[in-house]
C-alpha cells in the first residue's frame, strides 16, 4: 500500500496553508570545508555581496606560510533557503566555488584563503582534525560480523565534474583505531565507477570488512584525508532504534510531552472535539471543503491522541500499520526491548516500551471506533496545515467519515495487539480488543473492504483465537501477505498458505536488493535515506523468515546509506551521526527552532522541471549545473516535504530492520535460528 506517499505528495501542494515560519539561522555567510586534500569547498551565500572569481590566480590559499597554488575553480549552486514572499518564495542560494589545489595541503596545520574582488576570507582546521567531503562512512558504525564494511570516496565539484584521485588510488587506505592512533589494516582502493551520473562521483570502494575489533575508529588515505569517526560494535544500532521509539513518543498527540521524558516540551493539544464530515479522502485539496460536508445534525467526535502523522498534526486510519509494524518488531525479536528502554512515561509499569506506545496508540483508534456497528472514523484534520506549537493549532478539527478499508486492518490490528499483549493486560482488556476487532472485521466484510484487507484480519483474529471460521476466510481470500501467518507455528496453519506469505516476503526482499545492486552508492528505489530504512526492514524480514545471511547483508548497506555511507556524507536521521538535517518539514521542530531527534527524513529525490511541487520543481530549477546528480538534490527546507519530512508509518516500519540489526549481534545463537 502507498498511501503514505499519496499523503508526501498532496502535503507538497498545499504546502501554502502553512503560516509563515520564525525566520532561521542561515549560517555565516562565508563557509569552507576540506573535500579532499586537494580539493577546498568555498561557499558563499546570499546575500554576500559580489561573486568571487572563477580565475585561479585571484585566489590565494596559504598553509604555514607557504602558498598553495590553485589551478582550476569550479562551481556549484544550491538551494538553502527560500522566503515567503510572492509564489513560489524567493529562492537563497549558497554557491560553492571548488578550489583544485596544485598539491596535496598536510594534515598537520591550518589553511587560510582570501578571494579577490569582493572580499571573503576562512580559515580551515587541519585536515587531519576535519572529516573530509569525500569519504563516507556509516557514521553511526558497523557490526562486527558485517559481510561489507565500506567506505565510499568520491566527491563531485560542479562545473569541474567528478574529482579525481590521481596517483593517490595506487596507495593504500587505512583503518586507524582513535584510542591508540595506529592502522589496524590496510586495503587499497577498488575503483566502482569512473563516472557515476547519479552521485556525480568518481567513485572507490574501500573495504575493510576483516577489522572486527569492537571499537571507535575511522578511514586514513594519504594525500586525501580522513573520514567521520565510526564505531565497531555489536550493538552499534540500538541508539538508532531509541531514537526512532521515542520519536513515536514525541509524535503524540493530545498530552503535555515535557520532561523528563524530553527537553523538546508541548503543552497538550487538540483535544477539542471533532465535528463529523460525510467524505473520506487522503488528498490535502480536498481540505479546503472539510466545513462543507459537516454532517446534520451535527455530532462530534473525540478524537484526541494517536501519533500526528508527519511534520502537521493529523491523524490517519493508516496509523494502524505503526502499531503493527512495532507489534511485528517485538514478536520477532521480544528479547531486544524491555520496560523503560525509550524513557516514556508507561515506563516501569512491567511493559516493555514498545507495547506501551502500541497500547497508546490503539486508545485513538477505540476513540474513533463507532460501538453501534464497529465502523472506524478514518481521520482526524484540519482545513489548514498550522505551522506553529501543536497546543496553539486552535483549528476546528473534522473528523472524516467511516473507512471499510480502514475499518477492516483496524480489525487486523486490534487482533494482532489482543495476542501480543496477552501476557501483559488485564484479561478484560484482551476480551475488549478481541471483540472491536470482531465487530471491525463485521463492518468491514458489509461494506466491501477490499480483498488484502479482508485476508488480513482474518488470519489475525484466527491466529488470536477468535475462531476458526476465520481461518476459513483467510484461506478463501485471493491474498497471502500476511506476516503473523508467515511467522506463525506450523502446527497452526495451512502449510501452502503459510508458504505462499513467506515467499511474498523473501520474493519482496530478493527485488529489492537487486535495485541496491544496479548503484553504485547503495540505494533502493525509495531512496538513499527514508527509503533506506523501509528497505532494511523488507531485507530483515526475509532474513527472519530465513536466517540466511544473503538477506542481512542488504538490510545493513541499507541502513549504511541512511547513516552517512552516500553522496552528500549525511546522516538522514536528526540528531545521530554526521551532519544530520537541521531544518525537517516538521511543526513542533519548526515553531521551536530546534530539531526533535529521531526524524528518518525523506531525503534526496530524482526531481525534475515537472517532477513534485512548486518548490520541489524549484530546487531542481536552482540547483546548478546541469545535469544535477539526483542524490544531491535535497535542501535543508521545511517548505518542501518531499525531501525533508517524514510520516510516522515510515518511523514504525524502519524499527523492524534496526530491531533485526540488534538482534543479530547478540550473537550467533540468534543469527542462525529461524
Amino acid at each position: 500500500m502507498k498511501l503514505p506517499t499519496v499523503h508526501i505528495i498532496a502535503l507538497c501542494a498545499a504546502v501554502a496553508a502553512y503560516a509563515a515560519p520564525p525566520q532561521r539561522d542561515l549560517g555565516p555567510l562565508v563557509v569552507a570545508q576540506w573535500v579532499s586534500a586537494s580539493c577546498i569547498a568555498f561557499s558563499v551565500r546570499d546575500p554576500f555581496k559580489g561573486t568571487p572569481p572563477a580565475d585561479p590566480g585571484a585566489w590565494r590559499v596559504v598553509q604555514s606560510g607557504r602558498r598553495i597554488p590553485v589551478t582550476r575553480v569550479s562551481h556549484e549552486t544550491r538551494l538553502i533557503d527560500l522566503i515567503p514572499t510572492g509564489w513560489p518564495y524567493k529562492p537563497v542560494k549558497r554557491h560553492l566555488y571548488y578550489l583544485h589545489l596544485a598539491r596535496a595541503a598536510d594534515e598537520a596545520h591550518p589553511v587560510r584563503i582570501w578571494c579577490r574582488g569582493p572580499g571573503g576570507r576562512a580559515t580551515l582546521e587541519p585536515l587531519r582534525i576535519a572529516a573530509a567531503l569525500c569519504l563516507q562512512v556509516d557514521s553511526i558504525g558497523y557490526q562486527p560480523d558485517d559481510g561489507r564494511k565500506l567506505c565510499m570516496m568520491g566527491a563531485w565539484t560542479g562545473t569541474g565534474g567528478p574529482l579525481a584521485f590521481g596517483a593517490v588510488t595506487a596507495g593504500v587506505f587505512n583503518v586507524i583505531d582513535l584510542a591508540t592512533g595506529s592502522s589496524v589494516f590496510s586495503g587499497v582502493p577498488a575503483l566502482s565507477a569512473t563516472n557515476d551520473a547519479e552521485s556525480g562521483c568518481m567513485a572507490y570502494a574501500l573495504d575493510f570488512t576483516p577489522v572486527r575489533q569492537p571499537g571507535r575508529y575511522r578511514i586514513g588515505v594519504p594525500g586525501v584525508g580522513y573520514s567521520a569517526p565510526f564505531a565497531i560494535d555489536p550493538q552499534v544500532n540500538r541508539p538508532v532504534l531509541t531514537a526512532l521509539l521515542r520519536l513515536l513518543y514525541h509524535q503524540r498527540c493530545g498530552i503535555a510531552i515535557r520532561p523528563p521524558y524530553t527537553t523538546h516540551s508541548h503543552a497538550a493539544c487538540h483535544r477539542s472535539p471533532a465535528l463529523l464530515v460525510d467524505i473520506y479522502h487522503s488528498l490535502d485539496d480536498v481540505m479546503k471543503e472539510l466545513p462543507k460536508h459537516v454532517v446534520k445534525p451535527r455530532r462530534t467526535i473525540d478524537g484526541w491522541g494517536g501519533w500526528h502523522d508527519a511534520g502537521d498534526y493529523d491523524r490517519a486510519g493508516w496509523h494502524i500499520f505503526v502499531a503493527t509494524s512495532l507489534l511485528d518488531a517485538y514478536d520477532a525479536f521480544p528479547f531486544i526491548f524491555a520496560d523503560g528502554d525509550s524513557n516514556i512515561p508507561e515506563s516501569t509499569n512491567g511493559i516493555p516500551d514498545i507495547l506501551d506506545e502500541v497500547r497508546w496508540g490503539l486508545e485513538w483508534f477505540k476513540r474513533m471506533q463507532d460501538p453501534a456497528d464497529g465502523g472506524l472514523y478514518y481521520r482526524i484534520e484540519t482545513v489548514n496545515y498550522g505551522q506553529c506549537m501543536p497546543e496553539e493549532d486552535a483549528q476546528q478539527l473534522y473528523a472524516m467519515a467511516k473507512y471499510p478499508k480502514y475499518t477492516m486492518w483496524f480489525a487486523a490490528g486490534a487482533a494482532q495487539a489482543a495476542r501480543i499483549l496477552k501476557p501483559f493486560i488485564p484479561p478484560d482488556e484482551h476480551a475488549d480488543l478481541i471483540a472491536r476487532a470482531e465487530k471491525a472485521y463485521q463492518y468491514g466484510r458489509g461494506h466491501g473492504a477490499p480483498d488484502e484487507a479482508v485476508a488480513g484480519a482474518a488470519a489475525e483474529l484466527y491466529l488470536a483465537g477468535a475462531g476458526q471460521e476465520y481461518h476459513t476466510a483467510f484461506l478463501s481470500a485471493r491474498t497471502r501477505q500476511s506476516w503473523s501467518y508467515a511467522v506463525a507455528p506450523s502446527e497452526l496453519v495451512d502449510s501452502n498458505a503459510q508458504q505462499a506469505c513467506r515467499t511474498s516476503f523473501i520474493g519482496d526482499a530478493i527485488n529489492r536488493a537487486k535495485t541496491y545492486a544496479a548503484h553504485v552508492y547503495p540505494c533502493g528505489s525509495g531512496g538513499v535515506a527514508n527509503g533506506a530504512g523501509q528497505d532494511a526492514a523488507a531485507f530483515a524480514r526475509a532474513w527472519t523468515l530465513t536466517r540466511d545471511p544473503v538477506h542481512l547483508a542488504p538490510a545493513r548497506m541499507a541502513v549504511h546509506a541512511q547513516l552517512g555511507l552516500n553522496a552528500m556524507r549525511r546522516c538522514w536521521i536528526t540528531g545521530l551521526g554526521i551532519d544530520p538535517p537541521e531544518e525537517v518539514t516538521h511543526a513542533p521542530s519548526t515553531a521551536a527552532r530546534r530539531v526533535v531527534p529521531g526524524i528518518p527524513v525523506f531525503g534526496p529525490r530524482r526531481l525534475g522541471a515537472s517532477t513534485g511541487s512548486t518548490h520541489a520543481r524549484l530546487l531542481w530549477e536552482v540547483s546548478e549545473p546541469k545535469p544535477y546528480p539526483w542524490m544531491r538534490l535535497w535542501a535543508p527546507i521545511w517548505e518542501i516535504p518531499s525531501v525533508s519530512e517524514f510520516t510516522v508509518r515510515d518511523v514504525a516500519q524502519t524499527v523492524f530492520g534496526y530491531a533485526a540489526l540488534c538482534a543479530a549481534g547478540t550473537g550467533p545463537a540468534v543469527a542462525g535460528k529461524p
